[in-house]
């Protein structure tokens, strides 16, 4: 049960012309400098409490320091509101910090605040784990136009992303089990407070006493995509069993099987990698 909380050949007369045009170009040509490159819209990251108004710069990075840069909003916050800052607190950092606001139709929308600034605020309540809101901003100089960047802002919590199981099953399915379902429970058990489970209906043991059908909890769609901003930070959860015995020669592949796997299907210039964590990692084992 799981609870709260990815050859050509020349000849040497033919080389020696080939360099000397080579040459030629090098002398004619400036070096790339990074003052030619457009600049970066940085992924950010902030705190806010219900109905806070946080100021953020959306300045961005620019490789020429001498240079300006345009910020353009081209996404909103779902739940939360953005507006451009007042005219006060732009000139004077002066209350109140809300301008005009910013919706749909003005979209893409250029930030008109000193240093790029625009207010977020955020809604009366949430109503759901992780994450307040995100948007997407580009910025732009006379080199050319970011990518986007992402704002992401959070609560005190900093969770980014959750499942607290309060209500349902909250999306979440089993793969590599094609019978077994997911049950939502909301009662407690042990250190299990409103949890899912779900059970082995397919046992096929071959002849060294593996469970040849073996199957993981699979994560909902708003785990996936773009978690860039979560690098460094951690996945936290909580595994239990209603009965079994654990002990490490009753385990299926003596052990050698991961706790968690996490696949990104764009790493490693779109080849994918996966990351495991091993379950011989855990520093007491898993007792159930």
């Amino acid at each position: 049960m799981l609870g709260p909380t990815v050859t050509a050949r020349s000849n040497f007369g033919a080389l020696e012309r080939g360099a000397l045009i080579l040459a030629l170009l090098f002398l004619f040509l400036p070096p790339l400098s990074s003052a030619t490159l457009a600049p970066l819209a940085l992924h950010q990251i902030h705190t806010a409490n219900a109905n806070d108004e946080v100021v953020v710069d959306l300045s961005g990075y620019n490789f020429d320091s001498h240079d300006t840069t345009t910020a353009i909003i081209v996404s909103l916050p779902r739940e939360g509101r953005l507006y451009q800052v007042s005219q006060i607190y732009n000139s004077h950092g002066y209350e109140p910090k809300l301008g005009t606001l910013i919706t749909e139709n003005d979209l893409p929308c250029q930030v008109m605040g000193r240093s790029s600034r625009v207010v977020y605020q955020a809604p009366t309540r949430k109503n759901a784990p992780g994450r307040w809101d995100i948007f997407e901003y580009t910025v732009s100089d006379r080199f050319g136009t970011s990518k986007p960047g992402t704002v992401t802002y959070v609560d005190e919590s900093k969770i980014v992303v959750a499942s607290d199981f309060q209500r349902d099953t909250d999306g979440w399915t089993t793969i590599g089990n094609k019978r077994n379902v997911v049950t939502y429970d909301d009662t407690s058990m042990g250190i299990m407070n409103r949890y899912i489970y779900s059970k082995d209906d397919s046992i096929n043991v071959d002849e060294d006493g593996n469970d040849q059908n073996l199957w993981r909890f699979s994560l909902p769609d708003k785990f996936t995509g773009w978690h860039g901003i979560i690098y460094g930070g951690a996945l936290e959860f909580s595994l239990s069993s209603f009965s079994g015995d654990f002990s490490s020669e009753k385990l299926n592949k003596g052990g050698n099987l991961n706790l968690v796997e996490i696949s990104c299907s764009r790493c490693a210039f779109n080849k994918g990698i996966t990351i495991g964590f091993p379950l011989k990692a855990l520093p007491n084992g898993f007792s159930g």
